[in-house]
């Protein structure tokens, strides 16, 4: 915009568009046309409540999220001892196994016992199947990594990032002037709505000002600095 003018020199400066990253209602408005207003003034407030029913609802599911990786990990280390415990059953039933099998050999125990102790070491091979099978899906839940810290695990930290978008929209609901300068083309309304991302007001901006001068060398004869 330009300030002042002559035949051949201008006073410019930069025209900055004034929006809202958030939509949402204004319900106060705080400066005015051709006001001038110093870097992170406050212009304008949107609607918070919105946004902070928002956000308790995000640290509400992030609570919730970390719970739940408590959970799981209580369960993963369950698992584990299940499978630790099916382990030392496998081993037993083998050497029992080897036993009743050296007896049946020798005739000194019917083949109805052999039978028996097969019958049980195929359970306690199944049982370590069915172990190994629970800790894979338990770990898959975790992310492939159950010694993973909870604040690390992905569903720990997709919470957290909708409880930070959330906050980041809530501190959005405060529109502040990003440099100083002078209100221009104003016409914001307490009650009305605006959407992220359209142009509400201008600020001409009173950082960054410079002149620019066209003069012919026979007008700079006496031109001096200072």
């Amino acid at each position: 915009g330009r300030f002042v003018s002559t035949d051949n020199a201008y006073v410019k400066a930069d025209k900055i568009v004034v929006s809202a990253d958030i939509s949402g209602r204004v319900v106060d408005v705080l400066v005015g046309a051709d006001q001038m207003v110093k870097r992170g003034t406050l212009l304008f407030r949107i609607d918070p409540e919105p946004f902070r029913i928002a956000v308790s609802r995000a640290e509400a599911q992030l609570a919730a999220a970390i719970q739940e990786v408590g959970a799981i990990r209580a369960l993963y280390d369950q698992k584990v001892a299940r499978l630790t415990l099916a382990e030392g059953d496998l081993a037993y039933q083998q050497q029992h196994h080897e036993r009743q099998d050296a007896l049946t050999r020798t005739g000194v125990v019917s083949r109805s016992g052999m039978d028996t102790a097969e019958r049980a070491l195929r359970a306690a091979r199944d049982q370590i199947l069915i172990a190994t099978q629970e800790i894979a899906e338990v770990r898959a839940r975790l992310g492939g990594d159950p010694t993973r810290p909870a604040d690390e695990q992905p569903s720990v930290r997709d919470a957290r990032a909708v409880r930070d978008r959330a906050a980041l929209d809530l501190a959005r609901t405060e529109v502040r002037a990003p440099v100083d300068g002078i209100v221009t083309n104003f016409d914001l309304q307490q009650g009305e709505y605006v959407t992220a991302g359209t142009t509400v007001f201008s600020l001409v901006g009173t950082e960054n000002v410079w002149i620019q001068a066209n003069y012919k060398e026979t007008d700079l004869t006496f031109l001096k600095v200072g």
